[in-house]
């Protein structure tokens, strides 16, 4: 049963689609629509042309702007390389293993891509920039069933400007085609009938292979909304003809997977780890339950501020059919839903929002078309054209500063705050004539505006951004000291890219054990071993080859982005040697060191159980090593603040001082050079003076020690300075 409402609006629609010919001309005098200012002529044919060149044309500046981000990026690309290769389309495998972290549509589509293209991340944008040329156009088609085609056209145009679908568009990620599928379904399903039932529930289906309960989590509240609505049974049938389908399409993937007994790791790993973890654990990015109010903003710039006029049509389209107008409800509903769970969740992305813009676009392109056809006096477009002219430039001022302050400032090109004062100045302008009347002229130049700070992204941004990655050197720096027959480990750090890099045959550890066990099995098999581990945990790595009486030669160091989020992150390569030399030495303060002097026993406070604290403001150790030249002192320590003063370290050695360190109240790795000249006959003396003593321990109850406390020392090493220091280019 169709709502007298739904119906008005499906004349409506069908009124539009009968003025406009297949030459696309304009409606013949007198009809309708001849007293409207300004009407479309632009056929369906050619808009399709246009809405495809939209979407596609801007992405071609991205095919070489970048190399793949980590870690998602170069996961999917390496899944889909090895598909390729083994022709196996079941088990997604990363150098190998498998790697059930999603499931595998998109691998399979980036694996067709790359058969054609070839492998790399040009492949990866164009599969990308299709995939929203086709959600643009399942927008367009849905719009024009109960709009006029200028509605269509608007809204699939706002969707191709829209900051978060740009951005999706120039990557490898999953979202796009989940958008993609999830839209289609919803769309097709309030198409009506059997047909476009089971095709809705094929395009659920595939949005569950794309990205697992995401799909229904956004499809189903839409499809039980447009049956709860009509009120008959014939709609929940066709609600479970839709589910079926969605399950004979997603099951059989599952069942092959099951087959080869991975079913319990994929479970796991993927709906324990990425699904329910990011739910109720706190692993990626926390924010208030409101951030997605904002981050909605963001993900439709330029069009943020216009979501009331959005917004304002909407709500009057549902209250006029007191909720009995099956469209605008399910849509609500394919909005309101997935955004209250996306806000109850702990961890939060912004690039979650992608399959909640193609309705906003939906919205915005009918309240542009109605607006439109308002006189210029329209008072609440006026408001809000000031509003958007306020917020709007206010917003990238804000951007313009954090981007220069933030922790990756040092990483953004400098043009990057310019171009952000520019945008600012360009949408308040925009914005201030829309509130003049002047509303084509205002959207087309917000359009363009969108388009360029995308432009941006692609020729300067992010070009720079991957310039500074630590990916690509430091893998250059695996294949050249990886030795023949080596086995190559990596500890806390496992990043595809180091195999898309660089190279294969990979041992994964976790813990100092299981560090030490590869080291000791590959030392057994005569195989000498190569260590990537992360900055924070390069004290593992020592400590486990010492253990087995070698040591861990430093032999390259990157510092650099590892991931689009903006983590600086640092990356060392350890040779092991099975046996020690003279020239270096390593201090696990967990023991005292013959001849030390200063420090506490071994610590009682379980919450420190590696570490040793000074005692004196002056303490020293003896270090049983001679470098042959100059070389690197390193530390992890940490020191408490007294009176408000940070604790500060002057280290000497020997004869030489070799400056001072403020210590962090929490653990941190310092390093100092020491010129060749500083060293003597082994052993060499270090001297540590703190500037202060802190209370007694005895104030923790914690404590074994009661004595006055300097500063923490977890380890310390001394190396000829022969590794590299590598910088991103």
């Amino acid at each position: 049963m169709v709502s007298r409402v739904e119906a008005g609006h499906r004349a409506q629609g069908s009124r539009h689609r009968e003025e406009e010919t297949d030459h696309g001309g304009p409606p013949a005098r007198g009809s309708a629509r001849s007293s409207v200012p300004y009407t479309l002529r632009v056929s369906r044919r050619t808009a399709t042309f246009v809405i495809f060149l939209l979407a596609v044309l801007p992405a071609l500046l991205a095919l070489r702007s970048r190399s793949f981000f980590s870690p998602d990026e170069t996961s999917y690309a390496q899944v889909a390389r090895e598909m390729i290769e083994t022709h196996d389309f079941v088990v997604p495998t990363i150098d190998g293993k498998p790697w059930l972290e999603k499931p595998p549509l998109v691998y399979w589509l980036l694996a067709g891509a790359f058969a054609l293209l070839g492998w790399g991340f040009p492949a990866a944008v164009l599969l990308n920039a299709l995939l929203t040329a086709g959600t643009a156009l399942v927008i367009a088609a849905h719009v024009r069933r109960s709009a006029s085609p200028r509605a269509a056209l608007l809204a699939a145009a706002a969707y191709l400007t829209m900051f978060l679908p740009l951005a999706a568009a120039r990557s490898a990620l999953t979202d796009p085609a989940l958008t993609l599928f999830t839209t289609a379904a919803i769309a097709l399903f309030l198409a009506e009938g059997w047909p476009a039932a089971l095709g809705s529930g094929a395009l659920l289906g595939l949005g569950v292979l794309a990205k697992g309960p995401v799909a229904p989590l956004v499809v189903v509240p839409a499809l039980l909304a447009a049956a709860a609505v009509r009120r008959d049974a014939a709609g929940w049938r066709r609600l479970a003809a839709a589910l079926a389908a969605a399950a004979a399409v997603a099951l059989p993937w599952h069942l092959l997977l099951a087959s080869r007994g991975l079913w319990p790791e994929f479970s796991a790993v993927f709906f324990g780890r990425q699904v329910v973890s990011r739910v109720v654990d706190v692993w990626g990015f926390r924010a208030p339950w409101w951030i997605y109010l904002p981050a909605l903003w963001l993900a439709v710039f330029p069009w943020g501020t216009h979501l009331a006029h959005a917004l304002r049509g909407e709500w009057r389209r549902i209250a006029d059919g007191r909720f009995r107008d099956v469209t605008p409800v399910a849509e609500a509903a394919a909005v309101l839903i997935p955004l209250i769970a996306f806000s109850l969740a702990v961890n939060k992305l912004p690039h979650y929002m992608l399959p909640l813009t193609p309705w906003l676009a939906v919205w915005l392109g009918r309240a542009a078309d109605d607006l439109l056809d308002h006189p210029r006096t329209d008072r609440f477009a006026s408001a809000t054209a000031w509003a958007a002219a306020l917020i709007g430039a206010g917003a990238l001022a804000l951007l313009a500063v954090l981007s220069r302050t933030s922790q990756v400032g040092r990483f953004v090109p400098a043009a990057t705050l310019w171009a952000l004062l520019a945008a600012a100045v360009a949408i308040a302008a925009a914005c201030l004539i829309e509130a003049r009347g002047a509303r084509r002229a205002a959207w087309v130049s917000l359009a363009l505006l969108g388009l360029a700070g995308r432009a941006f992204l692609d020729v300067s941004f992010l070009p720079a951004l991957d310039r500074q990655t630590l990916e690509r050197p430091l893998a250059s720096a695996v294949r050249e000291y990886l030795p023949a027959g080596g086995l190559p480990l990596a500890h806390r750090w496992w990043r595809a890219s180091f195999v898309a890099y660089g190279v294969r045959g990979w041992t994964r550890t976790e813990t100092p054990d299981q560090l030490a066990a590869a080291l000791a099995s590959g030392a057994g098999r005569g195989r000498p071993a190569l260590v990537l581990v992360r900055g924070d945990s390069e004290g593992e790595a020592r400590a486990a080859a010492w253990s087995l009486g070698g040591q861990a030669r430093e032999v390259a160091r990157v510092s650099g982005l590892g991931e689009i989020d903006g983590k600086i992150l640092e990356g060392i390569i350890f040779l092991v040697d099975t046996h020690r030399d003279a020239a270096r030495v390593f201090y696990d303060a967990d023991q005292p060191l013959p001849g030390e002097d200063g420090f506490s026993t071994t610590e009682g406070n379980a919450w420190t159980p590696t570490f040793r604290w000074s005692v004196a403001l002056s303490s020293r150790l003896l270090l049983p090593a001679r470098p042959p030249g100059e070389a690197v002192l390193r530390l992890q320590a940490w020191g408490r603040p007294h009176a408000g003063n940070q604790q500060r370290l002057s280290l000497m050695l020997n004869d030489c001082s070799l400056g001072t360190i403020t210590l962090g109240k929490f653990p941190e790795v310092y390093g100092v050079r020491v010129p060749s000249g500083c060293f003597h006959q082994a052993p060499q003396e270090l001297v540590f003076e703190a500037d202060h003593l802190d209370v007694p321990r005895e104030s923790d109850p914690a404590s074994a020690d009661t004595r006055e406390l300097a500063f923490a020392l977890d380890w310390l090493a001394l190396d000829p300075a022969s590794a590299k220091t590598l910088t991103p280019r």
